[in-house]
């Protein structure tokens, strides 16, 4: 976690688990209540610790955001690790792209609040504030990715190749999210790994 988003470091089990505890309630409430609405005391409340507890680690509610947000950039890093490696560029397109996109969907799943960060960012100017320096890297990332699979881009392109790449993926997110409907939600990522996939193909691998 970055310094700025934490009071006091656990160096106990039991530390670590209270720190635990109100991140996983306050990623909770965020999503059910929204971040705006949310208060330290509802975190505390709802966690069953006292706001003093809560104190102790975080000295305001923009600071369990950031922590929050510290937690996805850590997840998101393995996923990096795991995926964007050498062998890749041997992948078929469609192969590649499912690489890409189904372990961060998973993780969206698994962890709403991200879905929730992501898409905030658009409407509350402290979530924007937060996701900033997260969407950055991740951009960053995939461009180092794209590049890799195709030495022919420039810095310039593949940036511009990484920005419209994420911003198809967080539109892919808000439109799972509007529905629970199984059979909706698989029909959408399908039809927007088909479109990513005539975006992507023809730049990373022209002479396909």
């Amino acid at each position: 976690m970055s310094k700025n988003s934490i009071r006091s470091i656990p160096r106990q089990s039991r530390s670590q688990k209270t720190l635990d505890l109100i991140l996983d309630t306050a990623a909770e409430l965020f999503v059910e209540a929204g971040y705006e609405t949310t208060t330290t005391n509802a975190i505390a409340e709802k966690a069953g610790i006292s706001i003093g507890a809560l104190y102790r680690y975080f000295p305001d509610k923009d600071a369990v955001l950031k922590a929050l947000a510290d937690r996805y950039q850590q997840q998101s890093h393995l996923l990096f690790e795991t995926l964007f490696v050498e062998d890749a560029r041997y992948l078929p397109p469609e192969v590649l792209l499912d690489r890409l996109i189904d372990p961060f969907l998973s993780l969206y799943r698994k962890y709403p609040v991200y879905a929730h960060i992501l898409l905030g960012a658009d409407v509350s100017a402290d979530i924007a504030a937060v996701s900033c320096d997260m969407e950055a890297e991740m951009i960053a990332k995939l461009a180092e990715f794209f590049r890799m699979l195709a030495p022919h881009l420039d810095k310039t392109r593949a940036h511009l190749v990484a920005v419209v790449s994420k911003a198809v993926v967080k539109l892919l997110i808000s439109l799972l999210i509007a529905s629970r409907d199984a059979q909706y939600q698989a029909d959408v990522i399908r039809e927007v790994k088909q479109m990513l996939l005539g975006y992507l193909g023809p730049v990373l691998r022209p002479e396909s």
